[in-house]
């Protein structure tokens, strides 16, 4: 496919999940999950559809999307008081931009609320960045990440 053809496709797919997003059945919880990709992080497909599945399970999503700075974040979370934090990365770059995030959040570190959970394909094809990582990691597909996250919920 050329550039202009897969940016419709992925743009019509980003579309349709965000829909689904929205639109999904009323919440049962109270405190929403966090979705957001790491400081230069454009690729959120994973994250979108992560939102559309946890959204269809009643869970309230606070969806922040592409490249959203751990300074922003972490004055969101403070506001928000989220049950969860979910980060992604998909590449080397992202990735070290993400393991930061405690440098900007030092106080959700220290109470470990809310919870940070972490994922994307660089964590899966080269498992070293997880030891480089603090948070949950939350598995190595999206049904192992709804897994996680539900244990994390209850």
């Amino acid at each position: 496919l050329n550039v202009a053809t897969e940016h419709l496709a992925t743009n019509y797919l980003r579309q349709r999940l965000m829909m689904w997003m929205l639109s999904g059945p009323t919440t049962i919880y109270s405190h929403p999950i966090v979705l957001a990709c790491a400081p230069g992080e454009l690729h959120e497909g994973s994250l979108l559809i992560l939102g559309a599945i946890l959204r269809r399970h009643r869970y309230p999503i606070a969806y922040l999307g592409q490249s959203v700075p751990h300074s922003d974040l972490a004055e969101f979370i403070k506001d928000l008081k989220p049950a969860l934090v979910v980060l992604v990365a998909m590449t080397e770059d992202s990735a070290a931009r993400l393991v930061e995030w405690p440098d900007y959040m030092p106080d959700v570190l220290e109470k470990g609320e809310p919870v940070i959970g972490y994922g994307g394909k660089i964590f899966v094809e080269q498992p070293e960045w997880r030891q480089k990582m603090l948070g949950v990691y939350l598995g190595n597909t999206l049904q192992e990440g709804i897994a996680t996250i539900e244990k994390i919920i209850r």
